[in-house]
């Protein structure tokens, strides 16, 4: 939910409840507290908060130009040396790659997101102020029942917040965006819309369409992305440069030929509505340059303000790739800072236009999002992830690159190599590896390991193989590797132990080497593995047991595991050929 909130809404009862707040912290915790706002507050505010003697500085944070500076007062508290308590007041801050370094290098003792502390009243209609500005508003019906509407909604809500700012909805209801024709390209233009092109999944597929479509399909392909696209958040960037697929972060205004958003005061307005306000007023001013272009968007919070953003541009169609799971679903898994509230009634009012399509990568996907949104069965298209399968010669070199990738971590020829690739996450459930690791190695010592991922929970990882000494000795763990083919090649059995999944690539990844998996039944898993067939199930999601009389099954019985090696060979390439995905997706661009 977007706490950045401007001057008329610096209400008494907000303050009351954010002193009230740093006075639990302090008394919980008995450690000074740094403040960063990640909006503007007025100095005089921040008087308020020094005179406690329970806060120690305070900071604003800029994002637009990544700074963060300290708000200086008269009022200051000085503390004695010592680690502090750091609360950051704001969102959209879980990935911010700037912040998390400022927080690094200063090493707070503990780190508390305040997404909630101004009155829960206040934030929920700050919810619905954006979204109903940015989903009626613009929406072609007559101006006065727009009014209506929105003085409708302030009398139900008893808020009374248009009220105060009709004027100015006026002047906005009587501005008519310029249309700035940045291409006119004979080529079906596509835009493809992401957060970012880091080494995700979903970044992954994105890098895969965008080079299909360019390459094979004569599309004219644009990449645009929301964080700068710097380290690590730029992993895919060089292979869609390779095949001169233009890519920029939105808002960069080198790619642009005149900003009419600084030009005009009236869409400046837009502007007030908070950081989400920010990124949908960026993102609608990037679509107006490509009037004829198809959006295609990709994961909930692009589709929820790309969305809002396309029906301020007037795009003419605009497709949604939903996540593995609908965030009704997710919240459950993740920190409530991954979920918020408005996502369900953007989602429900920008599928209700004829112009918008929802996509999901798997059926038990689509099935979470057509249960949370209350769709009906043909208003999710399920398309399943493509792979881009090496060739008979590149898995040569594959092969040849696994055989020194097991010396190279020092594996013997007739050892088991038992591996996997994952994130190190609490719902991926990477310490049960650890876990299945122990107990094999307790009865057989003809077996070594390999664990790759990034991730909250790679320090206590490498923290549990380092303290034990069987450990130390089989398990080869790394938190990154850039060639990931070889390395999984290099296994002999492949697990996965998560929680919860979409149609997880790593898996598709382990069958085109030939490498069995076994792995939970959760989500899309079961619509990659075939049990006993091209791969083994574990039905329950916490059973160690159940892991190892897999592994077993497989060790003991080459038969069997010789089988269902040539069978995930085989059917992950009838299965899941990237061109089929492209095909599928083609066929809704082109769709009326």
């Amino acid at each position: 939910m977007t706490n950045s909130i401007d001057e008329d809404f610096y209400q008494k009862e907000n303050f009351n409840n954010l002193l009230s707040f740093i006075k639990k912290l302090s008394k919980k915790d008995c450690l000074p507290i740094n403040i960063i706002f990640t909006f503007k507050i007025d100095i005089k505010h921040t008087n308020k908060f020094y005179k406690t003697g329970l806060v120690n500085k305070i900071f604003f944070y800029n994002r637009s130009i990544k700074e963060i500076k300290i708000l200086d007062s008269t009022y200051s508290h000085k503390f004695s040396p010592g680690k502090r308590h750091c609360l950051i007041i704001g969102s959209y801050i879980n990935n911010d790659f700037f912040l998390l370094k400022f927080l690094k290098n200063h090493s707070p003792k503990k780190v508390t997101q305040a997404n909630g502390i101004f009155k829960p009243k206040t934030n929920s209609y700050l919810t619905y102020k954006i979204l109903f500005f940015l989903t009626k508003i613009f929406h072609p019906l007559d101006r006065s029942s727009r009014l209506k509407f929105l003085l409708n909604f302030d009398k139900k809500t008893k808020q009374y917040f248009w009220s105060k700012y009709i004027k100015k909805i006026k002047q906005i209801l009587d501005f008519n965006i310029p249309q700035d024709h940045f291409s006119d390209s004979p080529q079906k233009e596509i835009l493809l819309v992401t957060n970012s092109l880091d080494s995700g999944g979903a970044e992954r597929q994105l890098s895969m369409v965008a080079r299909s479509l360019a390459e094979k399909h004569n599309f004219k392909v644009i990449v645009l992305c929301v964080q700068q696209l710097v380290y690590p958040f730029n992993f895919y960037q060089k292979h869609l440069k390779e095949k001169n697929i233009t890519t920029y972060t939105a808002g960069d205004w080198k790619h642009t030929q005149w900003d009419f958003f600084k030009e005009d005061k009236k869409f400046r307005l837009l502007r007030k509505f908070g950081f989400a306000g920010e990124e949908i007023a960026t993102l609608a001013r990037e679509f107006n340059k490509f009037p004829n272009a198809i959006i295609h968007l990709w994961q909930d919070h692009i589709n929820c303000i790309g969305g809002s953003a396309a029906i301020i541009s007037g795009s003419k169609k605009v497709i949604l790739s939903g996540r593995s799971m609908s965030p009704g679903s997710r919240d459950i898994f993740f920190d409530t800072s991954h979920y918020n509230p408005h996502y369900l009634p953007i989602y429900k009012y920008i599928l209700s236009l004829k112009n918008f399509h929802l996509t999901n990568n798997s059926t038990a996907g689509a099935a979470s999002y057509k249960d949370w949104l209350d769709l009906r069965e043909n208003e999710i298209s399920v398309i399943k992830n493509g792979y881009e399968f090496p060739s008979e010669e590149e898995m040569i070199q594959i092969k040849s690159k696994s055989s020194k990738y097991r010396s190279f971590i020092n594996v013997a020829e007739d050892e088991i190599l038992i591996g996997s690739v994952t994130r190190m996450i609490e719902y991926k459930q990477p310490l049960i590896l650890l876990d299945i690791a122990k107990a094999l190695l307790n009865d057989n010592q003809n077996i070594s390991f390999l664990f790759i991922g990034r991730g909250p929970l790679e320090k206590k990882f490498d923290r549990m193989i380092k303290e034990n000494s069987l450990l130390r000795e089989k398990v080869t763990y790394i938190p990154s590797e850039i060639d990931i083919l070889p390395a999984i090649a290099s296994m002999d059995i492949f697990l996965l132990t998560s929680q919860i999944e979409g149609l997880p690539n790593v898996l598709i990844e382990s069958q085109c080497v030939g490498v069995p998996p076994i792995s939970t039944d959760v989500g899309g898993v079961s619509e990659i593995i075939q049990d006993n067939i091209n791969g083994l199930l574990v039905e329950d999601l916490g059973s160690i047991n159940q892991f190892i009389n897999k592994v077993y099954k497989l060790k003991n019985n080459k038969s069997i595991y010789d089988q269902i090696s040539r069978n995930s060979y085989a059917q992950s390439r009838v299965n899941f050929d990237k061109e089929v995905m492209i095909k599928k997706f083609i066929e809704i661009y082109n769709k009326d």
